[in-house]
């Protein structure tokens, strides 16, 4: 009987339902930022965490903060730990340590899991899950009792990092994890309404990473279910940049490999999807040691191209690259469809933290458009949240199979006003849109559909958002009506083969089940794609045959003969019959017919199978011997021990024969005995029994004699405790059932007890236990006493160093920390040399119960801590770190006090542990001490060397010079050369010493220019003599006639050059040609000039006698006769400006004082 229901749902949108469990974003040092209105935003609230990495924060639907953690504390809404949440078992610096999202089909309650991974330098490896009720501790929420750190079974090597998302078509959850046992397998388990589901969905992975080491990962799937991206994060040998991309079915569970590609990166901090999963982003960087500088960028992927690894890596596009030691970090995609990452600055005073924006993550290349520094975060670290991915998306549905009512939800933020919905599928019409919030859609067909959905926003923008939703079709099959069966039968149910899941009515999940009772049956299947189909069918038995004994004479025979008889057996059933006859003392066939005749003694059996195939049920008919040879009693004692020590005794009686041979049968084995009929030494079993005279006569015991051993005693546990080394002081501890009694007698090393089984006072060795009941029944365990070795407790005060005046840290280590509840520790150092200011870093532990006494003046640190529960440590655990302030030069040792009952380490009995204790030195050195220099003044053009001078400090010293300009250098000494006034200015240096202690100083540099070599004119016209004059102001004037004043009077033609000095000795010449001005010429025109502004000859102008021209015009052409310049200022000149090298033709036109007007003409060369 086949069942179809098509459930077709009326649904009325009148409001919108928001879903906002990923508003509030918690993470780092106590950062939160706040997405409810669409935009992040800073919230300044001292919310208690403290995370490096990863953490998780979930909202309720209408976006008010639940719950957050870093997978170790779990925090409530009111920033305290919630209730029962400590010993949540998630690994410190794990990448992504822990996800929460609502429990499918029971408002209020929230599932919150935790991975393993690296914390110092140890790895846990392993998963849980805790169940957590917003109702407990008065709606603030708390985990159930019982129902916290439930293991993953199967993931036990998983480490770093846990991912989530949505289930395709139902309301579930997959939780996604990569066990890292050889080879690596996904691990996809599915959560939905019957809870977390054990048995994950399996895929196998590209590569095999490896099970322990300290290596981090980063795993990302993406908001739409259809990508997981897994990356090694920080260059673990062998794999650094390797990254694997997979397809993900978000129905099935399953990962199908895509692409394996080395991204050229040392290091990856974050990774990411677009909402629509077209482009991936990646926070990656390098470590470049050459140069000691981080690089680090954001990268673009192109999905479409993962098919393809050369297509994928040629369009990569690498942008916002950075330099800083901190960079960029983690990325993650914000319900308001922008991707924001993690960036750290450091101001030289401290590192600030911001939240940087991709906030077009859809567009290629630089379109994406990166915004730095959106929002300052306060928090220094690369982290951020980890959410189901599915939160991000901006729209989704549930359903997915065809005559379904697929429901979409809209999750845009902030609030669109308006939505214009198209689902894709034009066959439907007027149905294929719609401008609801949330609407529904019902696709008749199964296949691919590109749903698409336009929203404006209140600021009047508008946004598109595409996905494709797969539509399947329903698995169909038929059972069958009805299959009949015989009673005690079976018959096997299956409607075939290679569908994703069954659910049997008996419970069973299995493709086929096997059924032995009448009933109703049925199976749902569902496909990959979650759609399921249902048929029923009835098993009913065949009608039951029967004997019809109205008829039946049983005959018997006389003094073992063979005169027995059975007949008159009938049959009402369906016919044909097959019959079947055994004697079952002998074990013989007797017959295949209805009547049996010629019968001896025995137990003759009838089994029958009827036309239907059936076999009834077995039929024991007895023929006796009627001669006077009868089996009085047939009585037994049970085996004990389950030896052979039973007994059965039979008893007959004969009138007529004088011998009795008495026989029992078991198995194959007959036993006989003449006279007596005590069978002894017989093990467990059913025997037969009968017995024979000396006539002939035989008697037959018509019951089976069933002989029984009962259980002997059970050692049902043991305990040892060992001995300390040549002490006789160990103990064994025996416990032990019986049913033979209340006595139990217990035996260690020969001696017995009885009900008792503590034995102590015993050496080490080998000890054979026995435990016996009240039958004598044994049984025996061996037990070895070891030695005890005292385990020390290892307490070790680390080295540390400081420069004067500096702090000072030593860290405080332990080994084989293992059940402390408490302890009291007492430090001492040299208060002369150093004094403690307190501690840091405290072990998180130890951090409750934590209390620091501080007596610097008696150089003494007093520490106590009390647990509420014992406490272990991984080896070479930090406890703390003590901070020193140091002062003078010189050397203390920081020594644990270890006199009698001053340091106390105690387990949970209050009983003192055993320590021993490593002390540590800590060293106080010089700062490196720089000599003041002096300011320096150096001429320009010269070169300039500087030294610096050191005393003090240790090992080898670092530079940083810094420039006027803001260059820096790492060089040792300052080296100026061809100086020029841009060199000018203050420099600063700083010197540290191979412990990072440090001077600075600061170096003035003055560049005097030199006197400039334009102070004379070129070309002079005098008549008779002439005046030449130097600049006023230098502090020293040599001429080249050897004259030493400013001012010369010369009367002779020819060229003269002048000296300068100024005050800082800086030099500098210049030169001039005196020309004797000639009667009848009142101009001295050049025939070339070089206007390359070396400050000779660069502009063409003649030299006149100014006191005999009165007007004055000059004209220059080119060589087609084109006028490029005019001038009627005979001092003006002609510069060449834009003119290339060539003859070029000019005309001047003067009148002299009486009024004669004159015109020359020539030519110059103007040379480049």
């Amino acid at each position: 009987m086949k069942r179809l229901l098509i459930l077709i749902l009326c649904i009325i949108s009148t409001a919108v339902s928001a879903q906002r469990e990923a508003d509030n974003w918690i993470f780092g040092w106590s950062s939160w930022i706040s997405f409810s209105s669409g935009t992040p935003a800073y919230v300044p609230a001292p919310n208690g965490l403290f995370s490096f990495y990863g953490s998780t924060s979930l909202s309720d639907s209408a976006g008010n903060l639940l719950f957050y953690s870093d997978g170790i504390e779990l925090f409530n809404r009111n920033y305290d730990l919630m209730l029962n949440s400590d010993g949540l078992m998630a690994a410190a610096f794990a990448t992504n340590p822990c996800i929460a999202f609502p429990k499918p089909g029971d408002p209020g309650k929230y599932y919150f899991f935790t991975v393993g991974g690296r914390t110092g330098t140890t790895n846990r490896a392993g998963s849980e899950y805790s169940v957590i009720d917003m109702d407990l501790d008065g709606g603030l929420g708390g985990i159930i009792e019982g129902q916290k750190n439930i293991t993953l079974i199967a993931a036990d090597s998983t480490y770093e990092t846990i991912q989530g998302v949505k289930h395709g078509s139902r309301d579930a959850y997959w939780v996604i994890l990569r066990n890292h046992r050889s080879p690596n397998k996904f691990l996809s388990y599915l959560v939905d309404q019957s809870g977390v589901n054990q048995t994950p969905v399996v895929s196998n992975c590209i590569l095999n990473f490896p099970a322990e080491g300290n290596q981090s990962e980063y795993m990302k799937i993406s908001a739409d279910g259809k990508y997981l991206v897994f990356a090694d994060r920080n260059g673990t040998a062998g794999f650094m940049g390797m990254t694997e991309i997979y397809r993900f079915n978000n129905v099935s569970g399953q990962l199908t490999p895509v692409l394996l590609f080395n991204r050229g990166s040392q290091s990856v901090q974050g990774i990411e999807f677009s909402a629509n999963s077209d482009y991936l982003y990646m926070s990656e960087g390098i470590y470049r040691p050459s140069v000691s500088m981080h690089e680090r960028w954001i990268a673009q992927y192109e999905m479409s191209k993962a098919t393809d690894l050369t297509q994928f890596m040629d369009a990569k596009v690498v942008m916002v690259r950075d330099s800083s030691v901190f960079g960029y970090g983690n990325l993650l995609l914000a319900n308001n469809g922008k991707i924001y990452f993690a960036q750290s600055e450091d101001n030289g005073t401290s590192i600030n933290g911001y939240l940087s924006a991709i906030n077009n993550p859809s567009a290629k290349g630089e379109a994406c458009n990166i915004e730095l520094m959106v929002v300052e975060t306060f928090n220094p670290w690369e982290g951020l949240p980890t959410f189901i991915s599915s939160f991000m998306a901006e729209f989704e549905w549930t359903g997915s199979c065809e005559g379904d009512t697929i429901k979409f939800d809209s999750r845009f933020s902030p609030e669109p006003v308006s939505w214009l919905w198209n689902f894709g599928d034009p066959a439907s019409g007027a149905a294929n849109t719609s401008t609801d919030a949330d609407p529904w859609h019902i696709y008749t067909t199964p296949g691919e559909y590109e749903v698409s959905v336009t929203v404006v926003f209140p600021n009047g923008t508008q946004h598109t958002s595409t996905r494709s939703v797969h539509i399947f079709g329903l698995p169909v099959f038929s059972l069958g009506d009805t299959i009949r069966i015989c009673e005690g039968g079976s018959a096997v149910l299956t409607p075939g083969p290679g569908y994703a899941s069954y659910l049997w009515s008996n419970g069973s999940s299995s493709p086929q089940i096997t059924v032995n009772t009448p009933g109703e049956y049925w199976v749902e299947v569902r496909n990959q794609g979650d759609c399921s189909f249902t048929d029923t069918l009835q098993v009913v038995h065949h009608p039951a045959a029967s004997l019809i004994t109205d008829d039946l004479v049983v005959s018997p025979t006389t003094c073992g003969g063979q005169t027995g008889a059975i007949t008159g057996l009938g049959i009402d059933g369906l016919p044909p019959f097959t019959y079947n006859w055994t004697e079952i003392i002998s074990g013989s066939p007797s017959g295949h017919t209805p009547n049996l005749y010629n019968l001896g003694v025995g137990v003759y059996q009838l089994t029958f199978t009827d036309g239907n195939g059936c076999n009834m049920p077995a039929t024991n008919f007895e023929i006796r011997d009627v001669g006077n040879l009868l089996i009085d009693t047939v009585t037994n004692t049970n085996a004990l021990c389950n030896e052979a020590n039973a007994e059965i005794f039979v008893i007959a009686v004969s009138g007529l024969g004088s011998r009795i041979q008495y026989f029992i049968r078991r198995d194959n084995d007959t036993l006989t005995q003449w006279h007596n009929g005590l069978f002894t030494g017989l093990a467990p079993g059913i025997y037969y029994a009968w017995a024979s005279d000396s006539t002939g006569c035989t008697s037959v015991y018509g019951q089976p004699v069933i002989v029984t051993s009962p259980d002997g005693p059970e050692i049902t546990d043991h305990l040892m405790l060992p001995a300390t080394a040549g002490q006789a002081d160990g103990t064994i501890i025996l416990t032990a059932q019986s049913a033979a009694g209340d006595t139990i007698y217990y035996s260690v090393n020969g001696i017995t007890q009885i009900n008792d089984g503590y034995f102590d006072d015993l050496p080490a060795g080998d000890y054979l236990c026995e435990v016996t009941d009240e039958n004598g029944c044994s049984t025996y365990i061996s037990i070895t006493i070891t030695t005890l070795e005292i385990v020390y407790l290892n307490a070790i005060a680390g080295e540390g160093s400081a420069c004067s005046g500096n702090p000072a840290v030593s860290p405080l280590y332990v080994s084989n920390f293992n059940g402390v509840r408490s302890f009291k520790v007492t430090l001492t150092y040299d208060p002369a040399i150093m004094e403690c200011l307190g501690y840091l870093d405290v072990n998180s532990l130890l951090q409750a119960g934590m209390q620091p006494y501080l007596i610097p003046e008696a150089g003494k640190i007093i520490i106590e801590w009390a647990g509420s529960a014992v406490v272990s440590l991984p080896d070479d655990a930090k406890m703390l770190d003590l901070v020193f302030e140091a002062g003078p030069e010189g050397a203390s040792e920081l020594r644990w006090d270890a006199a009698p009952g001053v340091n106390l380490f105690l387990d949970n009995n209050g009983l003192s542990i055993p320590v021993d204790y490593t002390n540590g030195n800590m060293v106080v050195t010089s700062a490196p001490g720089l000599a003041e220099p002096s300011a320096t003044a150096i001429c320009e053009g010269s070169s300039f060397t500087y030294t610096p001078e050191i005393s003090g400090g240790t090992g080898e010293m670092t530079y940083q010079w810094k420039s006027p300009s803001g260059e820096t250098s790492a060089q040792a000494g300052l080296t100026v050369a061809n100086a020029t006034p841009d060199n000018a200015g203050t420099y600063a240096l700083i010197v540290s010493d191979a412990l990072g202690c440090s001077d600075s100083t600061l170096l003035t540099l003055q560049v005097m220019p030199n006197p400039r070599d334009w102070f004379l004119q070129d070309t002079v016209l005098f008549e008779n003599e002439y005046l030449l004059a130097g600049p006023a102001g230098y502090a020293s004037y040599r001429w080249s006639t050897g004259d030493t004043l400013p001012e010369i009077t010369v009367n002779t033609e020819g060229l003269y050059t002048l000296q300068l000095t100024t005050h800082n000795l800086c030099a500098g010449a210049d030169s001039t040609y005196l020309k004797m001005l000639e009667a009848e010429s009142l101009f001295l025109v050049p025939n070339a000039f070089t206007p390359n502004n070396d400050g000779l000859n660069d502009t063409f102008r003649p030299v006149v006698d100014y006191e005999r021209v009165r007007q004055f015009s000059m004209l220059i052409y080119n060589r087609w006769g084109q006028l490029i310049f005019e001038t009627i200022n005979p001092a003006e000149g002609w510069d060449g400006k834009d003119a290339p090298s060539g003859v070029y033709t000019w005309t001047i036109r003067y009148s002299d004082y009486l009024g004669k007007v004159s015109k020359l003409r020539g030519s110059v060369m103007l040379i480049r």
